[in-house]
């Protein structure tokens, strides 16, 4: 369960700070490499918020450079994708282009939450493994929980006249 929620009681100092926390936070926990946040802006647009290194960057641009990976379906479907083996026979058909390159850049594993609005999701949460790491039931509760925490951190990072702190009775 993400444990920086007080973040919030204070105005962050530079932009997406609560969530490069949270992030950070959630790798450390899952024993990820590294992790991305995307906001699309259309179904063909999409501004990336946060990479915690140059391999999550790249594998970030990489999908919209394709056209395909587990960004884009967890996008489109609303639903997690959990990829422990790129080099499986899953992967590799069904994103024949994306899991080549994903292992090239060294990413054995990539994961794809939605950030969900209260809707539709808006963005996606990326995580990557150097090895194939196999995410537990339990594990994956975590980082569905970690992706509606960052949903909101993110939403309220974008527009922050609707900041968790407005509510609080704070400033």
């Amino acid at each position: 369960m993400p444990k920086n929620l007080a973040l919030w009681e204070s105005r962050p100092s530079e932009p997406f700070e609560v969530t490069k926390q949270l992030t950070s936070e959630l790798v450390r926990e899952m024993g990820a490499d590294g992790v991305g946040v995307a906001v699309f802006a259309t179904d063909s647009t999409r501004d990336l918020v946060l990479a915690s290194d140059d391999v999550a960057e790249r594998l970030d641009e990489l999908q919209f450079t394709l056209g395909e990976g587990p960004c884009l379906d967890a996008d489109r479907f609303d639903s997690p994708e959990r990829h422990d083996d790129m080099a499986g026979d899953q992967a590799r058909t069904r994103w024949s282009l994306f899991a080549s390159e994903a292992l090239s850049l060294g990413a054995a594993s990539v994961y794809a939450y939605p950030l969900d609005g209260g809707g539709a999701p808006f963005g996606v949460l990326e995580l990557y493994g150097r090895s194939p790491i196999a995410l537990t039931s339990r594990d994956d509760v975590t980082c569905r929980s970690y992706a509606h925490t960052i949903a909101y951190a993110v939403v309220s990072e974008l527009a922050p006249a609707y900041a968790l702190t407005g509510g609080s009775g704070g400033v």
